[in-house]
């Protein structure tokens, strides 16, 4: 066959693979990416003298640009027309500018205001996410604690007692009575004590199934005892034991993503503990309790970088816990000359069987809950043991369909980019992206972006008003309190968080440089005070009692501190009677000159 019509047939072939593809409901990417490492192939096919030459790069052969696999998420929002290629995340019915985000997140919509309530919503859910994990993490540490005191307590010498007992098998129905919750604590010592005396420290198994004759036979060096451990639960046992199991890996990886958005969660389910020559992502320390604290690494062979990240306090506890957890299957994979599997990171014993293996990606998203499909072996009824994290926490309900992996990194990033003030080298740094146009393309859309961007403005406008008046009559004029959060950082008065908010507080020249709460030394913060009060009298209860996102403060704390003030007080305080009655003064003097932010 002649290059030309090798070039037609392959044209042909791309254009029925990816018609045959998309029929089954393979998204368009998906198809790219299969149809390009299919043309990837093809000089290797030219070099062996399998087919003519054939130039791989050719338009007629190679995968459509990008650009009309699907279109730019900015341009698909705003389009009069809905789009056949917008991408699938992109809900314009719903006002959704990405469905991915825990809290849909509004196309059109960029006011200050919304802006606000957004950051709170995303926090509220990516926190009790995360508080969720750390419950989890926490328990998981006291299990392995109990399970410690609880093997110090195990008399050894009943071993030999219980292997010359006669009372038929170690069974759930003939040893029960050590299953129910009221002698648990001794049955749990009696399992415990059968796993670390008598079968090495991990859990192994007695039985093993033949498919082919439907029996099952007794394993060589085990011992009939062997079978209270199955009976009590070997996947109950693993905390207790420190055992490293899916169920624990996935909520050690779900911090690890949330402190850490940098980090990619299929780098992370290869993390390795050393390098290996195929390069990958592996952990450097210079000791986990160390001075240098410990650091990821991932090391991307196309791009020819390496992208690290030193470990938050909380992931570092982490990151401890799971070399302790996962050292006794290391250890055992070594011996049984496995060294290749043990530099695995994410090691421990399956809850499906005995197996010592690396952790697969199917089994952190079965430990997550993130696809019930990939829960069901052989029809629906076959489900692992465990109960996956989803599942576990009745509070994740709002959010437990969006609950994977990738959604938890990509909405800890935007959480941590907002709460940064849409600050871009920041963005780029939570990302570890090159492109921060791409990253928040993808993320924000283009009003809430401008939302961010005007809130910085008007902050370096503020402190540029601080230092161009020296007169404090004409700064309050101008001075801009048009949000909640600019107006309780100026009445809270801290000398911090007003220079990094740019807020104006330094003029008053009642209050010294550094000093506490400015309102109760100068009039005209007091007045400010006593104006914000007065528009608080038609506030939702709601409104009243959501605290502003920088101080943490809500609108009631001031409401209530100003009516103190302004009630009868006792003679000792006698100054701050003749500071409210200045502050009553000057109240009607500025009462035109200053800007509140708007009361819902």
């Amino acid at each position: 066959m002649s290059s030309a019509a090798l070039v037609a047939q392959l044209s042909d072939l791309r254009g029925e693979f990816y018609a045959a593809r998309a029929a089954v409901g393979v998204a368009l990417t998906t198809i790219t990416n299969q149809w390009t490492s299919f043309v990837r192939f093809i000089p290797c096919l030219v070099q062996t003298g399998a087919i003519n030459f054939v130039e791989s790069k050719l338009a007629a052969i190679s995968a459509p640009p990008r650009a009309l696999i699907i279109a730019d998420r900015e341009h698909a929002a705003n389009s009069p027309v809905c789009l056949n290629n917008a991408p699938k995340t992109l809900n314009s019915a719903q006002n959704s500018y990405n469905d991915n985000l825990f809290e849909s997140i509004s196309i059109v919509d960029g006011s200050a205001e919304y802006l606000d309530r957004y950051q709170e919503k995303l926090g509220k859910a990516v926190n009790t996410i995360l508080r969720c994990a750390v419950k989890d993490f926490e328990e998981f540490v006291a299990q392995r604690e109990r399970g410690l005191a609880e093997i110090s307590r195990f008399d050894v010498g009943s071993l030999h007692e219980l292997k010359a007992h006669r009372r038929g098998g170690f069974s759930r129905e003939n040893w029960g009575h050590l299953l129910n919750q009221e002698r648990y604590e001794k049955g749990l010592r009696i399992a415990l004590g059968i796993c670390v005396f008598d079968m090495g420290g991990i859990p192994r198994q007695r039985r093993k199934f033949d498919v082919k004759s439907s029996k099952a036979s007794i394993l060589d060096g085990s011992s009939r005892i062997w079978d209270f451990v199955s009976s009590f639960g070997k996947n109950e046992l693993l905390p207790y034991l420190g055992i490293m199991s899916s169920k624990q890996a996935a909520v050690c990886i779900l911090i690890l993503l949330i402190e850490h958005p940098i980090l990619n969660p299929v780098a992370l389910y290869r993390a390795r503990i050393e390098r290996d020559r195929h390069g990958g992502t592996y952990i450097s320390s210079d000791g986990l309790v160390g001075k240098g604290g410990i650091r990821f690494s991932v090391e991307k062979l196309r791009a020819g970088e390496e992208k690290s990240v030193e470990l938050s306090p909380l992931a570092q506890r982490v990151l401890v816990k799971v070399f302790e957890w996962t050292e006794p299957v290391r250890t055992r994979m070594i011996q049984e000359g496995r060294r290749k599997d043990a530099n695995h990171l994410w090691i421990g014993i399956s809850s499906l069987d005995y197996r010592l293996k690396a952790f697969s990606e199917k089994a952190f998203l079965n430990a997550l809950g993130a696809s019930e499909a990939w829960r069901s072996v052989r029809g629906a009824g076959m489900v692992t043991r465990a109960t996956n994290f989803g599942e576990r926490h009745a509070e994740l309900a709002p959010w437990r369909e969006k609950l994977t992996y990738k959604n938890l990194r990509m909405n800890s990033g935007v959480l941590k980019f907002l709460e940064a003030d849409g600050d871009l080298v920041v963005a780029a740094r939570i990302f570890g992206h090159q492109s921060v146009k791409t990253t928040l393309g993808h993320y924000v859309p283009n009003a809430l972006r401008i939302a961010l961007f005007e809130r910085q403005v008007r902050r370096h406008q503020n402190r540029l008003i601080v230092q161009a008046f020296s007169d404090h009559e004409r700064l309050l004029e101008v001075s801009d309190f048009s949000t909640v959060e600019d107006l309780h950082l100026f009445l809270s008065g801290s000398a911090d968080e007003a220079a990094e908010a740019q807020v104006p507080r330094r003029v008053y020249k009642a209050a010294s440089p550094g000093a506490g709460l400015i309102l109760c030394k100068d009039p005209d913060a007091l007045a400010v005070a006593m104006l914000y009060r007065d528009r608080l009298e038609s506030a939702s209860a709601t409104f009243l009692d959501r605290p502003d996102l920088r101080t943490g403060v809500a609108p009631r704390f001031w409401r209530d501190f100003v009516d103190a003030l302004t009630a009868p007080l006792p003679p000792a305080l006698i100054e701050i009677t003749d500071l409210v009655e200045c502050a009553l003064a000057r109240k009607t003097v500025i009462i035109s000159r200053i800007r509140l932010p708007e009361i819902r």
